[in-house]
This record gives structure tokens, C-alpha cells and sequence, in this order.
């Protein structure tokens, strides 16, 4: 039986990676039912599961998309960041250091240890139990799912925290304020600056970043990766989508996604399918084929 559970694991794994690496279609799906108006982040996916969170610990779950949103149950300050496992285990971060957990899908929540730093600005985890968190001077690691953090250091010259990745653990990516992405396999006692997705250079694109609500995800499998970006293309308000196979050292060309309103939001789930929280409190998935 052991042997079969690592096949079937060692599967699993070889499956996220083909799919984060050879995916290069993206459908975009209608907008969800309108969450509440208070909800500050949010994320679906494919499956049909995801949830909110947003304003005084207001939470919402889903289990057919954001056809119907239901209100959860939770006690905790303003939340800002979001995440959730291939098996439905979510994770919040927000105001106050709060980071909260649930076990069922975002219906019930506990809070677990405070972060450091203040305001929870992005939540990552790899499965139940490993992942990391940040505000925008702290990041830190949890093997507990959040039941106790360990400081990491972060690049000497980083700067503020816009969002960050566990890829492992002690491995994982940070992204930057200013779009500067760096990469750390040792838990980061040594930082490899990888090439920026969204580079600050380029005049094509303004990101909405600097804000408490997430204004960029990225999630990485192996060496293969998606990094997505809210802001304004040429003026008007658009989600970018790019794609690594190398672990960061080279970008695809970024697909984008127009929008109406500038959106508030955006977060990737396991598989690389992005969550855009819209501005009139509706959510929008963008999956990969």
C-alpha cells in the first residue's frame, strides 16, 4: 500500500507540473453572483469550490462557482489575502497579524498564530499544513498550518512585499512592490533574483500595487510557473496572465484580460487558474485549458 500511496503521490505532482508547463490557453469565465460588498478578496475554482473574505472578518463559500455565495462563520479583523488546497483547506490574512484557517471549505474558521509585521498581505501554502505568509516587510513559514510561524529573512535590498510563493519546504518565491521577483531554496539564507514578470520599466503596463488587497499572484510548481498581475493596460484597467517553464529566469508573452472597472484583486489557485475580484463585487475566473 505504501508503494502504491508514493506512485499515486509522485503522479499527482508530475501532473501539476504538465499542467502548469504546458497549458498555454486561457478561458475566461462569466462573473460570479454579486459577494458581499464588503468582501475584500476572493477565490474560485474550476471545481466549483472557493470563498471570500473581506471587511470586520466577513467570510462567504461556494460550491458551484459563485452561482450562490453562503456566509461562513469566523471572528477576526479585516482580511486581505487568501488561499486555498487541492483538498479545500482555505487560508486568510488580514488585519491585526489575524491569519485564519478552515478545515471545511470556508464555511467554519479558527483563528491561528498572529503574523509578523502587521497587515497580512499574501498567503501560500503547498498542502495542508506547509506554506508561507506575509505582510509588506515580514514573510514566514509554517508547517502547522499557521499554528506557529518562523521568520525568514528577506533580500537585503527587497524593499516592501507585494506577494509571495511557497514552492517547498524553505523554498519559494517574493515579489516585490517595485517588480522585482526573487527566488530562495534555503529557507532565505541566500536570495536569486529571477527575471520580473511585470517589469517596472514597462510603461505599457501600470500595476495597482502597494495596496492592502493583493495586486499580484504567482504560484510555481516545480520549475514551471504563473505570475498574474492587475493594473492598467494602455489606460484601461486589465488583468495580465505570464507563464514560466525555468523557475522565473524567462517570461512569456503576457495575455491580457480587459475589464470595465479596475478590478480589486486577483489571486492563483493550486492549478494556475486566476481569481479576479472585480469592482462591482463579483469575482471572475480566468482558468487554463
Amino acid at each position: 500500500m505504501k508503494i502504491v500511496s508514493a506512485i499515486l503521490v509522485s503522479c499527482a505532482i508530475v501532473a501539476t507540473l504538465f499542467t502548469l508547463a504546458s497549458c498555454s490557453a486561457w478561458t475566461r469565465g462569466k462573473p460570479s453572483a454579486k459577494m458581499s460588498d464588503r468582501a475584500y478578496i476572493a477565490l474560485l475554482t474550476p471545481s466549483g469550490a472557493g470563498f471570500t473574505a473581506g471587511y470586520s472578518g466577513g467570510v462567504e463559500y461556494t460550491d458551484d462557482g459563485g452561482k450562490r455565495w453562503i456566509a461562513g462563520t469566523n471572528r477576526s479583523m479585516c482580511m486581505f489575502s487568501a488561499e486555498i488546497t487541492r483538498s479545500g483547506t482555505c487560508f486568510a490574512a488580514g488585519n491585526g497579524s489575524d491569519f485564519i484557517k478552515s478545515s471545511n471549505g470556508g464555511q467554519n474558521w479558527q483563528k491561528m498564530e498572529d503574523l509578523g509585521g502587521g497587515i497580512g498581505k499574501s498567503v501560500s501554502f503547498i498542502d495542508d499544513t506547509t506554506g508561507w505568509a506575509a505582510s509588506s516587510s515580514w514573510l514566514g513559514q509554517t508547517g502547522n498550518a499557521g499554528s506557529s510561524w518562523s521568520a525568514l529573512p528577506l533580500p537585503a535590498d527587497f524593499g516592501l512585499v507585494e506577494t509571495v510563493c511557497c514552492a517547498g519546504k524553505g523554498a519559494g518565491y517574493a515579489l516585490s512592490m517595485d517588480g522585482r521577483l526573487f527566488r530562495t531554496l534555503d529557507g532565505g539564507t541566500a536570495w536569486t533574483e529571477c527575471a520580473a514578470p511585470f517589469p517596472k520599466a514597462d510603461e505599457t503596463f501600470k500595476p495597482l500595487w502597494g495596496r492592502k488587497t493583493q495586486g499580484a499572484a504567482i504560484r510555481f510548481a516545480g520549475e514551471s510557473g504563473v505570475a498574474a498581475a492587475i493594473g492598467k493596460a494602455g489606460g484601461k484597467p486589465a488583468l495580465l496572465v505570464r507563464t514560466s517553464a525555468d523557475g522565473g529566469a524567462t517570461w512569456s508573452k503576457a495575455r491580457k484580460f480587459a475589464f470595465d472597472l479596475a478590478p480589486l484583486a486577483c489571486t492563483i489557485d493550486p492549478d494556475g487558474n486566476v481569481t479576479v475580484v472585480n469592482a462591482d463585487t463579483t469575482a471572475t475566473l480566468v482558468a487554463r485549458k
